[in-house]
């Protein structure tokens, strides 16, 4: 509320005497004493809600509301002075005096009360007393703030009880400021301790809407912060809202969720909400309060108990003044004018009344207080009580310091003392600053250079003793002065009690801990202490381990290092690991996030530690491991066997036959074979993994070396019986060995080189499974590896094909054909070996390798020695020469012992059979002036004058005043242009309006501009110049003062323009500012009478966050002024950039008179910076430091958004050094042209003003001369140069659009004026006086539209409309810096139409085009999420992988959300029928019955196209379908080639004399057989798919990071029948076709049916371990191809040779031949 304290001015006949301007104020105690001492404090709670008419003088402002409280203040500060005044050690035969004034905390009564402490009242013969020598007060920081502002340019001390705001430490804008109670600095940083000592990580947060509230809790929040606790809501409340505003916040408490608010307030702000939540019993809230209200014995009501009970809070320690209470007893009121402080309580203590006129009982003034329970008399609680007295003392010892002084020992001038029959303000000032002494109390009482005492508080708590009286009991202690972690001390001796009478303390968080396994996941929107708990996913850990636990882990850990367990790059990572973790512990509490384990190691199920992985291999203890050494060893006794019986019988001709000495080396390199499987079990070691491959490519290709050397053997013995042939000369013996061993060698040669390049080696694989380590041996070269193979491949290859040319030799000696057997079968086993090796994993890799080595190996032992070792045995009488030549005709033995390669696939059957069992995250005495009278620069007299203050120069000469002798004037230097150009446009305005008929006719305007200096105590002076007129004495005849201004304009900035405001408040002059934007000044309740022509920052700031938002500037770096425009203009921006989610990555504040090394510091901060965005909040005079120290270090690149103090300077546009603000952006407001300006400006000369110094100077510092002679200045000025010529800041009227807000703020005046003027019939009347209060009251209804085409009028809070422009600073063809408008932020429009850009015409720093990029972290990608960082703001995170089993699919993703449990040849075939129906009739196609052979034509097709079912997405159909298709095709197929076999087989019994079984089996007996065979199939297979058919299935199991689409069998009885059936008609067909391999060669194909059933049977056989251990599409792959390598073996083995002959050889395709009846020649 605007409380108005000026009265009207004298009429000029008005009777000669000095007057004080305004209404005196009302003394309400007061003595005079040799030196006074003056003290304001609030005696009163509210100013009257009265509103002046301003038609009458308002007289005194009336306050309502007495607070006792502020009365027992002035009373101890009464009590002390007496005490003092009655001690003969302290100040002897001095007496101190003083004048106390009442303000009620308003800061225009605060500033009228200082000022009448200043001046006193002025006697009619104009002598006035001496001022005070210091003063005691204010109560609230922002009244004193106020006093401190008013007093501080005349040195007068200022001495505060109670005033915390850590604002008021600054020396530069407070300098004769003193307080006795800490600054909030310590008190916020405190309260932010005391909340995360109990746990409080979710608060609410209500402040008074005051400095004292603001910065307090402004510092409180930056220090809850860091101390990781939330603020839920902040809310300001103060006395005078309406009662709708405490509704809104006892809404917001009623809402919210947080137990704990903290109260930076005023204890009446907070009595006026305490009632309000009584009312509405909101209860149950833990408070934690500041000192401005914890011991406020006012707000400890029963009433407010309720709701404040169990509060906390710190104060300053309670004292006991021994007297003060009996003092305040003896206490007696005075009617004497200015002594009447105690009338007011007096009645309404005793309910009586002074006035004789009045009803109520008479007051006597001998009531005693002594019977009365009042607050006035309560001194039990004396800590603010205790800084009064305190302050007193402090004042009298530096008074005692000073009069004690001895000369030629002080500390002024010369060491001399101060005249102590005069002492000035600024010598007590001195003194103050040294004193240092210790109260009765045992207080020590001293000031550092921020006139701040030490830091102490008392943890206090709301408790009800046993009689239910409220009492403050301390429960700790808090002091800064201690180390860190030690100034916070809790009493065991006093218990706490807590909110709603508890003992036990409360809780009060977002979210609940997350509990060990669990990680916090961040909610969107929300302060990070809001968290969901998320488990961890697996391999990730979280858990609260201890020191010991870690030390005990990392012992663990070492040793196993030791033991070779772990590797030392391992060690490391778990280091890193377990460090971080304990951080997360201690500091954390609980995890921010998981920690993945290492490789090692993985998640338990609780995922709270990581367990070592168990670590597999295929070991000698488990039954596969068993079974395969079992095997192993078994086949290598069986070889040894077989070689002591070969060697027994080593003179058969058996043994002899066919080389022996090959035989017995085959059998050495067969044991070899079986042992060398041995090495492949167990741990692999660096020599087992070189050994395993080495001895097995080695000893496998001796073995087959031997077996190719018996091949070659054969052939060669087959020529050498030849006649003329002696081809065994060529291959006898010696060559033999020769092959053998040259074959060997170079294995040995492909070992050797790769054991020396990259050879085998131990490897943990981590990366196959998540639960357990595979020990596996890395081949170490792949080349290597292969080769071998590749080479024993090659071997095979070739004895294959040497063998199968043996096979025409004759059957008794020739043993090729066994083996071709056991190469097909070896070939078969190494081939199905790749895709099984490469698939199969884990062990099972090695178990595949083992088994192929035994299968092989298996193979040719059986198929080269068993039929042999037969003969040995049990038919020694066919081991003879005579028979081996095929001399005897007999039965071959072979045939009658039944035994072939089929017993190798029957032991390859039951070792596969056995095999697949086992796959399983802060004066003189005359009428003069106070100090040296203030001069406007710039001045014309006028009817009605109007007052301007502007920073005319950019600093004030920096001098430190020792108060050794009285200050200097202060002098200012550096000429700003600038600001000359706002002077002379406001003089232009003026003499335009004094030349305009239409607009205050008859009415001259005239001007007083002061300087400012870019001062605020400059800007202070200057106002109140303005005020009292600048006469250093008042007329001795007429004692009439100057007039004054009816209003002021100015100043640029914001701070001097709040201390201008604040000063000249009280008074009712308006202050219209052309370019002060701080947003505090639409404060109305502080600022009654401000006004301003340009918007407030409070738009400006949004709309810089909303504009680096756009760009996707997520990391910026802020820089801003150290005063009011900076500090609330950042303020605002970073709060509007953080809803925006925009991060700053540092805020630095500097001054234009900080020293080189602070510039130097805030450069440093930006060179380190990795943001690339700076947004610089700063006036023109403080970046220019900034920029000269960026250009000397040349940092460059950075993009620059810029506030519209210094976005359009021409003057640093036009500076080359600053070229690298290129690109600069930021919000201006309109520019426009005033027409005539221009020629003003440069018609302005010295010699107009000849007496003007100013103009002189400027005149100088123009055309850089001099009028008078100087060696410095290069020229002499002539007065003959023209400014025309010039092109600066002062003539450039290109940017008018801060000069435009000073013209428009002088016409915003004049039509107030014009407007005062018209009566109410509309006439014109010209007043001979004016008084500032109508000038304000026309001011805030003036509405005219100006020149330029605006639409001027002011708000309800002083403000104009807001509507900026976007200008971009791009370089002309010139290279000249322009300001180009690239856009238009209006706020008169909906929010969503405000911004309007033109994106496209943008240039960006360092001159570039493309926007450039400014983050913290880049965009995380989807399926990562993003991980804070500690201690960075959330636009810095990690961005970490999704867990195994979670999953993101946005870009930028907060969490990864877990998945649900679903989620993570035919060619041939045909050419072949073709040439087979092209040849239908030929003799070849219709032996053994073409009908089955088209029909197996047609199976093996299906077979071929059956296995395109496998591929694709499995669905419900597909599975069903390629199994059952499989398994009927192939059924048909084998059925086919059973009945082929079978024909075969009559067909040669019919030959046979009276042999009729064709009959038996003709072409209906074939095709039934067929057709049986296939419905039993065909039966299985409806079974199956009835009972239990196959499905898709979602395996997530077998892998963490896929899912595995599969069909499952369904049945697995089903699945396996099939295969079984399949199985039993190709073992059946093997045999029958085994049984026929006798017939004539001719016509015979059970041979190749044979061949074929042995593929299939090898194909078949290999495939149960490699599908059973192949993993996820692997199984799929492995079934597919041993259908097609079965089909293809069918194919090729039955029907290749047939369409060789219709082909290639159609001469033998006739019956004839076939019939054998022709002599057999080689195929």
């Amino acid at each position: 509320m605007l409380v108005y304290l000026t009265a009207l001015l004298t009429l000029l006949n008005a009777t000669h005497a000095c007057r004080a301007y305004g209404s005196q104020e009302l003394l309400h105690f007061s003595k005079k004493g040799d030196v006074n001492i003056g003290g304001i404090f609030s005696f009163h709670q509210n100013p009257a809600g009265v509103t002046p008419s301003l038609q009458v003088n308002p007289g005194h402002a009336k306050c309502e509301g007495l607070d006792l409280g502020e009365l027992q203040y002035a009373m101890t500060m009464i009590f002390a002075i007496e005490e003092i005044n009655n001690s003969t050690e302290l100040l002897p035969g001095f007496t101190l005096g003083y004048k106390i004034f009442g303000s009620c905390p308003s800061i225009p009564l605060s500033v009228g009360a200082s000022l009448a402490l200043m001046n006193g009242p002025v006697s009619e013969n104009c002598v006035r007393p001496d001022t005070v020598h210091a003063v005691i007060g204010e109560t609230t920081s922002t009244a004193t703030i106020g006093i401190a502002r008013t007093m501080g340019p005349f040195h007068i001390p200022v001495l505060s009880h109670s005033a915390t705001c850590a604002c008021l430490s600054d020396r530069k804008e407070f300098p004769s400021f003193f307080r006795t109670i800490p600054s909030d600095y310590y008190q916020s940083r405190a309260l932010a301790k005391l909340v995360k000592h109990f746990g409080w990580t979710w608060v609410g947060a209500i402040r008074s809407r005051s400095d004292y509230g603001n910065g307090g809790m402004a510092t409180f929040l930056s220090a809850a912060e860091k101390e990781g606790v939330c603020v839920e809501y902040s809310v300001a409340i103060y006395r005078t809202d309406p009662r709708e505003k405490f509704l809104e916040v006892v809404n917001i408490i009623k809402r919210s969720t947080s137990r704990v608010i903290v109260a930076f307030a005023d204890g009446n702000d907070l009595d006026i909400l305490l009632k309000e939540l009584f009312l509405q019993n909101v209860t149950g809230f833990q408070w934690v309060g500041s000192e401005g209200w914890i011991t406020y014995r006012y707000v400890a009501t029963q009433t407010n108990y309720a709701v404040l009970g169990g509060a906390v809070g710190f104060a300053v320690p309670n004292a006991v003044i021994p007297g003060l209470q009996e003092f305040m007893l003896a206490a007696r009121p005075s009617l004497q004018p200015g002594n009447r402080g105690l009338v007011e309580m007096w009645e309404s203590v005793f309910d009586c009344s002074f006035d004789p006129n009045s009803q109520a009982r008479a007051c006597t003034g001998e009531e005693s207080l002594g019977d009365t329970d009042t607050r006035f008399t309560d001194v039990s609680d004396a800590s603010l009580l205790n800084n009064i007295y305190k302050a007193v003392y402090a004042v009298a010892y530096a008074l005692d310091e000073l009069l004690a002084c001895e000369d030629g020992r002080g500390q002024f001038a010369i060491q001399s003392c101060a005249n102590k029959s005069k002492i000035e303000p600024w010598q007590v000032l001195h003194y103050l600053t040294l004193v240092n002494f210790t109260t009765k109390q045992r207080d020590s009482v001293s000031f550092d250079h921020q006139g701040d005492p030490a830091a102490r508080y008392s943890l206090v708590n709301w408790q009800r003793n046993m009689v239910g009286t409220i009492t403050f009991e301390s429960i700790g202690i808090y002091d800064a002065s201690l180390q860190e972690g030690q100034q916070f001390m809790m009493e065991n001796d006093v218990s706490a009690v807590w909110a709603g009478g508890k003992q036990e303390v409360p809780r009060s968080i977002c979210s609940e801990s997350c509990l060990p396994g669990t990680r916090r996941a961040f909610l969107k929107g929300k302060p990070i202490c809001c968290f969901d708990c998320i488990r961890c996913a697996d391999g990730e850990f979280s858990n609260t381990t201890s020191e010991t636990a870690q030390l005990l882990s990392f012992i663990l850990m070492m040793l196993m290092l030791l033991c070779g367990k772990v590797t030392l790059s391992t060690l490391v990572r778990y280091i890193k690991m377990a460090t971080l973790s304990t951080f997360n512990v201690f500091v954390l509490s609980d995890a921010v996030t998981c920690l993945s384990c290492p490789p090692e190691f993985k998640s338990n199920e609780e995922r709270t530690q990581c367990d070592l992985k168990n670590t597999e291999y295929l070991t000698f203890k488990e039954l596969m491991g068993i079974l395969l050494v079992t095997f192993s060893v078994f086949g290598g006794c069986l070889t040894i066997t077989i070689g002591l019986v070969f060697f027994q019988f080593r003179q058969t001709p058996i043994v002899r036959a066919n080389n022996s000495e090959l035989s017995f080396l085959l059998l050495f390199s067969l044991t070899l074979c079986f042992l060398c499987s041995l090495t492949f079990i167990g741990r692999p070691s660096e020599w087992s993994c070189m050994l395993r491959h080495t001895a097995f490519g080695i000893t496998f290709v001796l073995c087959i070396s031997c077996v190719l050397g018996k091949t070659i053997v054969v052939l060669m013995a087959f020529r050498a019986t030849l006649p003329g042939s002696n081809v065994m000369k060529w291959f006898g013996p010696l060559q033999q060995r020769l092959s053998v061993l040259g074959f060997t060698l170079i294995q040995v040669l492909i070992c050797v080189l790769w054991l020396t390049i990259s050879p085998p080696f131990p490897y943990r694989n981590m990366h196959l499974y998540n639960d357990k380590i595979i020990l596996e041996c890395d081949v170490g070269s792949a080349i290597g590896f292969w080769a071998i193979l590749g080479y024993i491949g090659l071997l095979a290859i070739l004895c294959f094909i040497l063998a199968f040319l043996a096979r025409k030799l004759p059957d008794n000696f020739n043993e090729a054909k066994f083996i071709t057997f056991s190469m097909l079968i070896f070939c078969a086993v190494w081939i199905t070996f790749i895709p099984a090796y490469v698939s199969s994993p884990g062990k099972f890799t090695v178990a595949v390798e083992i088994f192929a080595i035994l299968a092989s190996s298996y193979g040719m032992l059986f198929c080269i020695f068993l039929p042999k070792c037969y003969i040995i045995i049990f038919q020694p009488d066919k081991n003879t020469k005579r028979h081996l030549m095929g001399k005897v005709t007999t039965k071959s033995a072979y045939d009658s012992t039944g035994l072939h390669c089929v017993d190798v696939v029957m032991a390859q059957t039951l070792l596969l059979l056995l095999l697949l069992s086992l796959c399983a995250r802060a004066s003189l005495q005359s009428c003069s002036l106070m100090g040296q009278p203030a001069l406007p620069l710039l001045s014309s007299e006028g009817d009605i004058n109007i007052g301007a203050v502007f920073s005319l120069h950019r600093e004030p000469v920096v001098k430190a005043h020792t108060f050794t002798s009285e200050p200097e004037p202060t002098s200012c230097i550096r000429l700003n242009l600038r600001e000359f150009q706002f002077g002379q446009t406001l003089i232009f305005a003026v003499e335009e309006i004094n030349n305009n008929t239409n607009l205050l006719p008859g009415i001259t305007l005239g001007y007083k501009i002061y300087d400012a200096c870019s001062s605020i105590i400059l800007g202070i002076r200057s106002a109140m110049a303005l005020m009292n007129g600048y006469g250093q004495t008042l007329s001795d005849t007429s004692c009439q003062r100057s007039p004054a201004v009816q209003a002021i304009v100015g100043e640029s900035g914001s701070t001097p323009t709040i201390g201008i405001a604040s000063a000249v408040g009280p008074f009712s002059i308006p202050v219209v500012s052309h370019f002060a934007t701080c947003a505090c000044l639409s404060d109305k309740d502080r600022f009654p009478t401000f006004f301003r022509t340009i918007p407030s920052d409070y738009y400006q700031s949004r709309a810089l966050a909303q504009l680096v938002k756009l760009f996707g500037w997520t990391w910026v770096g802020a820089v801003r002024s150290r005063n009011d425009y900076g500090n609330n203009g950042m303020a605002t921006f970073i709060e509007a950039a953080e809803e925006l989610g925009v991060c700053v990555e540092y805020s630095e504040a500097i001054f234009r008179t900080d020293p080189k090394e602070e510039v130097l510091k805030v450069v440093e901060v930006m060179k380190r910076a990795t943001a690339k965005v700076v947004v610089a909040f700063l006036s023109l005079g403080d970046i220019i430091p900034l920029l000269n120290e960026l250009a000397l270090n040349n940092i460059s690149g950075l993009q620059w958004v810029g506030s519209e103090s210094w976005i359009t300077s021409r003057g640093l546009s036009e500076t080359k050094s600053f070229s690298f603000l290129t690109g600069a952006t930021g919000f201006v407001i309109g520019n426009v042209k005033l027409n005539g300006l221009k020629e003003f400006l440069v018609n302005v000369h010295p010699s107009k003003e000849p007496h003007n110094h100013f103009l002189r100077e400027f005149w100088e510092t123009a055309f850089q001369c001099s009028f008078e002679n100087s060696p410095v200045v290069g020229s002499q000025c002539t007065g003959s140069e023209s400014l025309l010529t010039l092109q600066n800041q002062y003539t450039d009227v290109s940017e008018l659009r801060i000069s435009n807000k000073v013209y428009t703020a002088v016409y915003a005046i004049a039509h107030s004026l014009h407007n005062l003027m018209m009566d109410a019939t509309g006439n014109y009347t010209k007043w001979n006086v004016f008084v500032p209060e109508k000038v304000l009251e026309y001011l805030k209804k003036v509405n005219f539209t100006s020149k330029t085409g605006e639409q001027i009028f002011f708000d309800s809070r002083g403000d104009p409309a807001a509507r900026y422009e976007l200008v971009n600073w791009q370089p002309d063809d010139a290279g000249t810096l322009q300001f180009k408008s690239v856009g238009i932020y209006d706020t008169s429009v909906p929010s969503e139409q405000r911004f309007v850009l033109n994106q496209g015409g943008l240039v960006w720093a360092g001159g570039q085009t493309q926007v450039p990029v400014s983050v913290c972290s880049e965009s995380c990608p989807p399926g990562t999420r993003k991980a804070a960082q500690k201690g960075k703001p959330v636009c810095c995170y990690d961005c970490i992988p999704c867990g195994e089993g979670e999953i993101s699919n946005e870009t930028d993703s907060n969490d990864c959300i877990p998945c649900d449990v679903e989620y993570w040849s035919n060619e041939i075939t045909i050419l072949v029928a073709a040439v087979f129906f092209a040849h239908r009739d030929t003799p070849i196609v219709k032996a053994n019955n073409s009908e089955l052979s088209f029909l197996l034509l047609f199976s093996l097709t299906l077979c071929f196209l059956c296995s395109l079912t496998f591929i694709g997405r499995p669905s419900e159909w597909s599975c069903m379908l390629r199994h059952t298709a499989f398994g009927i095709t192939f059924v048909l197929c084998i059925s086919c080639v059973l009945g082929k076999t079978i024909v075969v087989l009559m067909a040669f019994r019919a030959t046979l004399p009276g042999s009729n079984v064709m009959k038996w089996f003709g072409p209906l007996q074939q095709r039934l057989s067929v057709l049986g065979f296939t419905l039993i199939q065909v039966l299985i297979c409806v079974l199956w798919l009835t009972i239990s058919p196959p499905f898709p299935y979602r395996n997530m199991h077998l892998y963490n990071d896929k899912i595995i689409l599969e069909c499952d069998v369904g049945s697995a009885i089903g699945f396996w029948a099939i295969l079984g059936y399949i199985g039993l008609l190709a073992i059946l067909c093997f045999f029958l076709a085994f049984l026929a391999r006798k017939l004539p060669d001719n016509f015979n194909e059970a041979k190749f049916i044979t061949f074929s059933m042995l593929i299939f049977c090898a194909v078949w056989i290999t495939f149960i371990p490699a599908y059973v251990s192949s993993p996820g599409k692997f199984t799929v792959a492995v079934e597919i191809f041993a259908i097609l390598a079965s089909s293809f073996g069918l194919l090729l083995c039955i029907f290749i040779p047939k369409c060789y002959i219709i082909l290639i050889k159609p001469e033998k395709n006739t019956k004839k031949h076939l019939m054998g009846k022709k002599a057999p020649g080689s195929l």
